[in-house]
């Protein structure tokens, strides 16, 4: 069964925004300054975590067992397609029902931009009580594989930048590929 979960903490000006990293609770991340590009002047602040779900890496791993790499790859791509569709959507439907006057910017997360993945581990520390059922690898990865955590930054003054995609010295990120 696919299902798709998610949870979001709102954090009111409690994140300290630097050149290239920003904290948090006592917490800093060393996030660089294209992610931190896309925080800066924001007032309020959403994490979010999502999934959807072990069963759609099951099914993955079941088609690598069997030799079928093209349902596998198919679903691999269509599952993460699907997990960033559904923060579009939680995104999109948390700012239409808010004060009209707020402007949400990009969302950010660990292996974005040059923001090191294993931050992962200082983003789940954060919100230890968090219901959804998303855990955490050593080498921070997270099981289901087809989940997203990050943050985005709003505010009534906030100026939300496009993805300036020139700046980035990743070479495989979807936001390249979508463009």
């Amino acid at each position: 069964m696919v299902y798709a979960e998610a949870e979001l903490f709102f954090v009111p000006d409690f994140v300290e925004i630097g050149r290239d990293k920003f904290s948090f609770n006592n917490v800093e991340f060393r996030s660089g300054k294209i992610i931190n590009s896309h925080l800066n002047g924001a007032n309020h602040f959403c994490f979010f975590f999502a999934t959807i779900g072990q069963s759609v890496s099951e099914k993955i791993k079941y088609y690598h067992r069997i030799s079928d790499s093209l349902n596998a790859y198919l679903l691999h791509k269509l599952a993460g397609d699907v997990v960033e569709l559904l923060v579009d959507y939680l995104q999109y439907n948390v700012f239409k029902s808010v004060e009209p006057a707020m402007i949400a910017g990009n969302r950010v997360s660990p292996g974005y931009c040059g923001w090191d993945v294993s931050e992962q581990q200082k983003f789940f520390g954060l919100f230890p009580g968090r219901k959804i059922k998303i855990e955490l690898t050593e080498s921070s990865l997270m099981v289901p594989d087809k989940s997203v955590t990050g943050l985005w930054g709003y505010g009534k003054n906030f100026r939300k930048l496009d993805y300036n995609c020139t700046n980035c010295e990743a070479e495989l990120c979807y936001k390249k590929f979508r463009s």
